[in-house]
């Protein structure tokens, strides 16, 4: 019998808030826990049922299927995106190959707790020898790069983890504080439109933010900028999760049949 998932979740839950392994210091316990509850919030549809939409002259049936296995490459292995896109595959009845070389203890233990909590090898670890179907990335631009100049099949890429901000004149002195922060793409001293054209083209799209009085300015941004998240006079915060949508993780079939 195939594990249900809303059990795999509540169990996964009581397991990492229970683990010494997620009790360290560099590591929020609160972070991990949230993401488990937001996918816990999520209905599960449709990737294990067939819908069905009756029409006075077919019948649609909108099937989903998974696409197989992942080969998954996290920048620096981060843990959230690493329990998210674990939490993804396993919803929608994916498996994983996870290239690991940081926090290598972390995501083993996630690893292990998930697929003895499925009663199956969903997941595995720096397994380069098994096939595999689909190749995803998730971080900045430049680790996607990275990974697409060795890779032979496309890549489903996930920017996460970088900030891109734009400083105007007189909020200059921001800079000071995020210099030295290499998660941080600092846009200062040239046009909001040159800005925006190298932040859409070069950047993640994951999370971008604009220090400016001039509301027009504010209004041009958010129209034109590709992130995911868009932040206002004020830093990015460092709690932005991915908030994967699944149907990337699956095949969709419409199958329409006359009545």
């Amino acid at each position: 019998m195939d594990y249900v998932v809303s059990k795999v979740l509540i169990d996964l839950y009581k397991n990492i808030e229970n683990n010494d392994v997620f009790k360290d210091e560099a590591i929020s316990l609160e972070k991990l826990l949230d993401i488990i509850k937001k996918y816990m919030e999520k209905q599960n549809p449709v990737y294990t049922v067939i819908e069905q939409t009756t029409l006075k002259t077919s019948v649609i049936t909108k099937t989903y299927y998974p696409k197989g296995t992942f080969k998954v490459y996290i920048e620096h292995n981060d843990i959230y995106a690493t329990l998210e896109l674990m939490i993804a595959l396993m919803m929608t009845r994916n498996k994983g190959i996870f290239i690991v070389d940081e926090n290598i203890g972390v995501v083993n233990s996630l690893i292990k707790i998930i697929n003895k909590l499925a009663e199956k090898e969903i997941f595995s670890m720096n397994d380069n020898i098994s096939f595999f179907d689909e190749i995803l990335c998730v971080g900045s631009k430049k680790f996607y790069n990275e990974i697409l100049n060795f890779s032979y099949k496309d890549i489903i890429y996930f920017g996460y983890g970088e900030y891109d901000v734009y400083l105007t004149e007189q909020f200059e002195n921001k800079q000071e504080k995020i210099k030295d922060d290499p998660n941080y793409n600092i846009y200062i001293n040239i046009s909001l439109s040159e800005a925006l054209v190298k932040m859409n083209e070069f950047g993640s799209n994951f999370t971008s933010a604009i220090f400016t009085k001039d509301e027009n300015e504010v209004k041009y941004f958010i129209e034109k900028c590709n992130s995911k998240n868009i932040y206002i006079n004020m830093f990015p915060s460092k709690k932005c999760y991915l908030d994967l949508d699944l149907n990337n993780f699956v095949k969709i079939q419409n199958i329409i049949i006359s009545k």
